[in-house]
C-alpha cells in the first residue's frame, strides 16, 4: 500500500487525522480498563465519564497538532510501533499451534464462530460506508474529478484492507484488553498509514517498518521459545 502512496496521495487528507484522533480517544478511554484488579481500574459511571472526557481531550490535542512540523514524527512513530506490534503478534499463530499440539484440543468453536461473525459485521459496515460514498459520487452532487475520484477509491480500499488485516492480527487482544484499546489501535495505525508524508519520509518509513516488524517478530519468538523451555523444565522436575 505504501508503495502506491509514493505516486498517489491519499484523499481526502482529513480522513487520516480523523482516524488518528478517533484512535487516540478510544485508547485513552480504554486504558483504565486494562486490568480490573488494578488500582487504576474504573468501575463507577463517574469514572467512566471522566476517562471519556480525558480521551476527548486527547483527541482535541491530536487534532490541534495536525499542522505542526512535529506531527509527521508522531505519525512515523505510530507506523513503526504498529509494525513492531504486528511482527510480535505474528508469533501468536505459532503459539496457538503449539498449544493445540500440547493440549490436544482445538480452540472453542464458540469463540471461533464469534470471531467470524464479528469480522463479517465489520466488513458489512465498511461496505455500507463504501457504497454510500459511491452513491454520492454517482448520483449526488459530489463532483471530484477523475484524479480525486481514483484517489478516493484507493484510500477507501486501503482503509478497508488495513482495518480488516489489523482486526485479524489483533483479535486475540480482546482477552486481555478492552475493545476500546483494540479498535483504537486499529484506527490509530490505519490513520497513520494513510497520512500523506513527503516522499523521502515515506521511503525511509517503508524500510524502517520492515526492519521493526522483523525485530518485533524475533523478540516475540525468543520470548515464546524461552517460555516453552521453562515450562518443559518445570514439568521435568
Amino acid at each position: 500500500m505504501m508503495v502506491v502512496s509514493w505516486i498517489l496521495d491519499y484523499f481526502p487528507p482529513w480522513l487520516a487525522i480523523v482516524l488518528v484522533t478517533t484512535g487516540s480517544v478510544l485508547i485513552t478511554w480504554g486504558l483504565p480498563f486494562v486490568d480490573p484488579k488494578s488500582d487504576f481500574a474504573v468501575e463507577a459511571p463517574k469514572g467512566v465519564f471522566g476517562t471519556l472526557i480525558l480521551g476527548i481531550g486527547t483527541g482535541f490535542t491530536i487534532w490541534g497538532a495536525r499542522k505542526t512540523a512535529s506531527f509527521d514524527t508522531v505519525v512515523v512513530g505510530i507506523i513503526l510501533l504498529g509494525s513492531f506490534m504486528q511482527g510480535a503478534v505474528a508469533v501468536n499463530f505459532y503459539r496457538k499451534v503449539y498449544d493445540f499440539v500440547s493440549n490436544g484440543s482445538p480452540p472453542s468453536s464458540g469463540g471461533f464462530r464469534r470471531k467470524i461473525i464479528a469480522h463479517l459485521l465489520m466488513l458489512f459496515l465498511l461496505l455500507i460506508a463504501l457504497w454510500t460514498i459511491i452513491y454520492f459520487i454517482i448520483w449526488g452532487n459530489l463532483d471530484l474529478g477523475i484524479q480525486d475520484t481514483v484517489r478516493l477509491y484507493w484510500t477507501i480500499a486501503t482503509v478497508i484492507i488495513s482495518v480488516l488485516g489489523l482486526s485479524t492480527r489483533f483479535w486475540f487482544m480482546q482477552r486481555g484488553f478492552p475493545p476500546q484499546i483494540m479498535f483504537g489501535g486499529i484506527f490509530l495505525i490505519t490513520g497513520a498509514e494513510i497520512f500523506n508524508l513527503q516522499f523521502e519520509v515515506e521511503l525511509t518509513t517503508f524500510v524502517l517498518s520492515h526492519i521493526v516488524y522483523t525485530l518485533g517478530f524475533w523478540i516475540a519468538a525468543f520470548l515464546f521459545v524461552s517460555s516453552v523451555r521453562n515450562s518443559n523444565r518445570t514439568h521435568r522436575r
